[in-house]
């Protein structure tokens, strides 16, 4: 079954559209492909949507950049990945806004789902990145795969520990695939590709903005059960990550460190909030209960598809039926429910309609 990844990728490039407000559009205009047939004042009716945005979505020349995104990704060996459909990951679906696409260096595996990040500071003293590379090693060891953002610093200490300890790793850009940032990390950046995979939400040849971290820091925390912050001072970065992941009610942990220097004030902040203490890698297996991490290998029902798909499309057998009907009748939340109408959707088996209705479309069938 062919899938059209375009008219996400094309949403993707106005560099404002995001996984909510996507459904919202093709809930409005009864399918993605309506969205850019629509007019400025109907899409500024849109919550979310405003003069300049209305204009970049119905710029058709982003149609013809995202082919090229598209054509330029397969030629360079790169998959994007969209929400609903593997190897997407099911935790990061799970968030309030997880990316319309991401651009993937690399393999996902289902294990990916037993993820830790590490973060913490750039300009990282050598305890902190001895304790970044200790973590990283020994988690890796027992099973999890560690997420990092690949800057100077905690990050490539924790990558490398990770690769060191023969782990899995994925490190999130805040740039294209093919610029790598720091430029230093070029190398480590294929080595993470090799074993592990390289993601970014941001097209190719994007440049290292400051305002794309934050947007990197919730990709990194959505991928992750827990976030460990290993050294931060009083406005690093890595408490943006700890907060998305505070926000999305995952596990944070910080290790304590020096008082005399300054630079873990950030993780003294943390651990008066309520963050885990942890001296050692086992403390972080301890708080899931469980060291050899064996409860979390259930089968993660989001990924359950066929199932589910099949009961969805069986309801809709008999005529079309509004959204919240829909949700009622297949016991779906919300969240749960858009994804998996974008993904029948952009595969061509169901269609929305003005009024939030939404039927089989025509071609479309019950197997």
């Amino acid at each position: 079954m062919a899938v059209s990844i375009l008219p996400l990728v094309r949403l993707s490039l106005t560099g404002r559209v995001g996984w909510r407000l996507a459904e919202r559009l093709r809930a409005r205009f009864g399918g993605l492909d309506a969205v850019f047939r629509a007019s400025e004042a109907a899409l500024r009716e849109i919550r979310g949507v405003g003069p300049v945005l209305a204009r970049k979505i119905l710029d058709a020349s982003l149609e013809d950049r995202a082919k090229r995104e598209i054509d330029l990704a397969r030629k360079s060996g790169w998959e994007i990945d969209t929400p609903g459909i593997a190897p997407y990951p099911a935790l990061l679906e799970e968030t309030y806004d997880p990316p319309l696409i991401l651009c993937r260096k690399g393999e996902l595996h289902a294990d990916d789902a037993r993820a830790l990040a590490i973060v913490g500071a750039r300009r990282a003293t050598p305890y902190g990145k001895r304790q970044a590379e200790r973590f990283a090693a020994e988690l890796a060891d027992a099973g999890w795969t560690i997420v990092s953002g690949l800057a100077r610093g905690i990050d490539t200490a924790a990558h490398a520990g990770c690769l060191k300890g023969g782990g899995r790793t994925i490190a999130v850009l805040g740039t294209g695939l093919d610029v790598p940032y720091p430029a230093e990390n070029a190398g480590l950046l294929q080595e993470i590709a090799s074993r592990g995979a390289v993601l970014t939400e941001f097209p190719r040849g994007t440049p290292p903005l400051r305002e794309n971290f934050p947007r990197r820091n919730r990709v990194i925390s959505g991928l992750a059960r827990g976030v460990i912050v290993v050294e931060a001072s009083e406005r690093s970065g890595a408490l943006i990550t700890a907060r998305w992941a505070i926000e999305e009610n995952r596990e944070v942990f910080a290790l304590p460190g020096p008082v005399e220097t300054g630079r873990s004030i950030g993780c003294h902040r943390l651990i008066r909030e309520g963050a885990h203490l942890v001296e050692r890698p086992a403390d972080v297996l301890e708080a899931f209960g469980d060291p050899s991490g064996t409860n979390l290998d259930r089968p993660d029902p989001a990924r359950q598809e066929s199932g589910v798909d099949h009961a969805i499309l069986e309801l809709l057998r008999d005529g079309e039926m509004t959204i919240d009907d829909l949700g009622e009748a297949a016991d779906l939340r919300p969240s749960e429910l858009a994804i998996r109408l974008l993904r029948l959707e952009i595969a061509g088996v169901v269609r929305t309609y003005p009024g939030e209705r939404i039927a089989i479309s025509a071609g479309g069938a019950v197997t």
